[in-house]
């Protein structure tokens, strides 16, 4: 047990240490600490310092979970391309993996993310996505910020419609699992299902129902 702790204890003050030495770092009590907060900044600064405006330049300025890391800690344990990461030790693979998601997390594409959220109040012309790009021969997942309408749609509003209709699936398999158990809550299950949808309704964004019925038309 004691061995778990230690370990435990060794990985945190390195993680903080790597925080420190890369200048994120502020006074207390005449000791430097981490200061999360300048680390936010230079992700978002990093984030944003490359706007997606063209779909070619997508791949070439998104950040993978690695190349953010790389960036905002240079020095970190896997950071330099060159090293063989085989030789890393697993404390150094620790660190590596807490770090790459403490930087990761930032870009969160949901509203509330935190980048995303800063752009809302600093720079409503854009928005953070996240996306399949390429490098390589290889697909990864990568971030960037787009003031493109096609990526905007695609990457960022599409994701959060397929969302929605696979919770619907999963909420429909879901309540005829419950009809064929239990047939006699059929009117009281569907009773709660209408509510449920006219809720879902309510919530959702204003459309053109003359557009979605000429999509459907289409289709």
């Amino acid at each position: 047990m004691d061995t778990v702790i230690d370990q435990a204890d060794l990985i945190s003050e390195m993680v903080k240490e790597q925080i420190v030495l890369h200048g994120f770092s502020k006074k207390r009590k005449n000791e430097d600490v981490p200061d999360e907060d300048a680390m936010k900044q230079r992700v978002y600064d990093l984030i944003t310092a490359k706007v997606v405006s063209t779909r070619e330049e997508k791949s070439k300025k998104a950040f993978t979970p690695g190349e953010l890391y790389a960036a905002v800690f240079p020095n970190g344990p896997g950071a330099d391309r060159k090293q063989n990461r085989d030789l890393l030790s697993t404390e150094e693979e620790i660190v590596r993996d807490k770090l790459m998601r403490k930087a990761w997390n930032l870009t969160n594409p949901a509203r509330t993310g935190y980048i995303q959220k800063r752009l809302g109040q600093h720079n409503k012309g854009v928005v953070l996505c996240r996306a399949e790009i390429a490098r390589g021969l290889d697909s990864h997942i990568g971030c960037f910020v787009t003031d493109n309408d096609d990526l905007i749609l695609n990457d960022s509003l599409q994701p959060q419609i397929e969302s929605l209709v696979n919770k619907a699936n999963a909420l429909r398999l879901h309540s005829e699992m419950i009809g064929e158990r239990r047939p006699q809550l059929e009117a009281r299950m569907n009773s709660a299902l209408g509510l449920g949808v006219r809720r879902t309704v309510a919530a959702l964004p204003s459309v053109d129902k003359t557009g979605a019925d000429d999509e459907q038309a289409d289709n």
